[in-house]
């Protein structure tokens, strides 16, 4: 493994934090809520069994790719799974692809006890239910009803169903952004980018960021070794730049580490110490990649964001973006490098198949681990009204 040199952050007030790729695990059985010194006994707890078996009468299926108009009026795709004849009092709803499933080698219990302990995150409880998910990549996937105790732990009854999505057409729209690109901010930061597609339509490969001559060999780290996705906008044509995990590994000093790439805000409030903070929530917009007449030149334009500093939530812009490495044992958050450009940046393209700028990016390997060719569930999609404000977190 190529061993990784990573500053340290000075991180002032830092509180204990989950590292971005995680679930929130659920612990049953924990405190009852009896002081030490209280002698009385507390109530027994039920206790609920594990039976596994499907249930015919519920069903679950795939609807195929719809538009939904957001509540901005934006009209965006979405994936749509229904659900009807269930039940159970409570269930989940999960939609995990062919390779991730696999892992389970046909355990089914397993995969029930699991996705109702660590991917609990969409609960219902009507007999019937018509979810939106973001676009799911092509391929074999399979839709999961599954039935939970009144603690949420899984019954053991459960319905599935399997369904393939096939990738589109690739629109000639989409294709304009498939090629060669140097990104710069206009001062001294320069990035060699390679865009290539990874679902027709949809979402792009990006190899090259936090690569170049801008990067110092001796005090940064090269980030030859991974990619980021990027994702496409249909009514705009413009490409998006969104926080996301790109893969966990073992660090030679820091031990087991969640590389992502984030972005951070400049927070110029009075009530906390002023300066860049990161923003560690995934799947936010960070930035809009603009492609000029011609298609030869990109603007790259800031994208907005409700943050949470201290007791202060506000709407901002993102500052910057790159990678970041979360530290699991001391929980803290480190750049790879410290010489990032800053929104706007300017991406222009570069012609024919020559040369890609002084540093070309290198053949991707992974640093310890290979990140999946489809993510391990799908996600419902939440509106961006919807969502709750980012919680920021100091890091110079």
């Amino acid at each position: 493994m190529k061993a990784r040199s990573i500053f340290l952050l000075a991180a002032a007030g830092l509180m204990a934090l989950a590292a971005c790729n995680k679930h929130e695990v659920v612990h049953h059985g924990g405190n009852n809520g009896n002081g030490n010194g209280n002698n009385n006994q507390p109530d027994p707890k039920p206790t609920y069994t594990f039976n596994l078996q499907a249930n015919d009468s519920w069903n679950i299926g795939y609807l195929g790719r719809q538009d939904l108009e957001e509540n901005d009026g934006s009209v965006i795709p979405v994936d749509v799974i229904d659900v009807s004849g269930v039940t159970a009092d409570s269930y989940l709803v999960s939609v995990i692809s062919r390779d991730n499933y696999a892992s389970y080698n046909g355990d089914v219990a397993q995969f029930l006890k699991d996705e109702a302990q660590y991917n609990n995150e969409y609960v219902y409880d009507a007999a019937s239910q018509v979810i939106n998910f973001d676009p799911f990549r092509h391929g074999t996937w399979y839709g999961f009803i599954i039935g939970l105790h009144p603690d949420k732990s899984a019954s053991g009854e459960y319905a599935y169903a399997k369904f393939e999505v096939l990738e589109e057409t690739p629109k000639e729209d989409y294709l304009k952004w498939i090629g060669k690109w140097n990104i710069s901010d206009g001062q001294g930061i320069f990035y060699p980018l390679v865009i290539s597609q990874l679902e027709a339509n949809y979402i792009y490969r990006v190899d090259g960021w936090e690569t170049g001559s801008s990067i110092d060999k001796k005090e940064g780290t090269v980030m030859d070794q991974e990619y980021l996705e990027t994702f496409y906008d249909a009514p705009t044509g413009s490409m998006y730049f969104t926080s996301q995990y790109i893969q966990s590994y073992t660090d030679d000093s820091l031990g087991d580490m969640d590389e992502c790439f984030l972005g951070q805000i400049d927070y110029d409030g009075i009530t906390q110490e002023m300066g860049l903070y990161i923003i560690t929530d995934e799947g936010l917009d960070l930035a809009e990649a603009r492609m000029a007449e011609g298609g030869k030149f990109a603007n790259v334009l800031p994208c907005s964001v409700r943050a949470s500093v201290g007791d202060e939530t506000f709407e901002t812009n993102f500052y910057n973006m790159q990678y970041f490495g979360y530290a699991v044992d001391n929980q803290q958050w480190y750049p790879y490098n410290d010489n990032v450009p800053g929104f706007p940046m300017t991406m222009t393209k570069v012609e024919g198949g020559g040369d890609q700028g002084d540093n070309p990016p290198a053949k991707v390997g992974r640093r310890s681990v290979k990140k999946a060719s489809m993510p391990a569930r799908a996600k419902v999609h939440v509106s961006k009204a919807d969502r709750p404000a980012a919680k920021a977190v100091r890091v110079r």
